[in-house]
């Protein structure tokens, strides 16, 4: 009778270990919180905070640009990627600009910013657009410091 509850305990406990654990994980990093940020200013350069999420609204009556932190901010949002005697990191997470407003909403790069490969970066009104930002070299020195923004399609609602 013992090893019976001893055999319970332990597939209870088993049990809990895989419901705790994360889903869809980002490489040995953990997963990134979904997060919402927003703004109404027709020209902006967005915090890292703001990037740091997945989805941003833009919320703007007329056109607007809107500019990416440079790539320094954007490597201090992730500190365990930084410090790699390379500097070489290639992580990434996906970023969702949702335009609410009423006139198209164009993504500009901050210091060290590219769009690789040379895509659309003009999001229509009452459109989303899907963007994949990467982390490619965040090393010891700002300077050198990269990032990649991919776009990667549009949705119309």
């Amino acid at each position: 009778m013992k090893h019976f509850f001893l055999t319970v305990a332990l597939i209870a406990l088993a049990s809990i270990q895989l419901v705790a654990q994360q889903t869809a994980p980002i490489g040995p990093y953990g997963r990134l919180l979904a997060n919402t940020a927003s703004q109404s200013t027709a020209t902006a350069t967005l915090t890292p905070g703001q990037m740091a999420g997945n989805i941003h609204v833009n919320t703007n009556a007329g056109a607007a640009t809107l500019t990416t932190p440079s790539a320094t901010l954007l490597c201090r949002l992730f500190p365990f990627v930084q410090g790699s005697t390379s500097g070489t990191v290639n992580f990434s997470w996906d970023w969702y600009l949702v335009n609410n407003g009423t006139m198209t909403v164009t993504l500009a790069f901050g210091t060290g910013v590219t769009n690789v490969p040379t895509g659309t970066l003009t999001v229509a009104a009452a459109s989303v657009k899907h963007f994949v930002i990467i982390l490619t070299n965040c090393g010891a020195t700002p300077a050198a410091n990269a990032a990649q923004v991919i776009s990667l399609g549009t949705s119309v609602f």
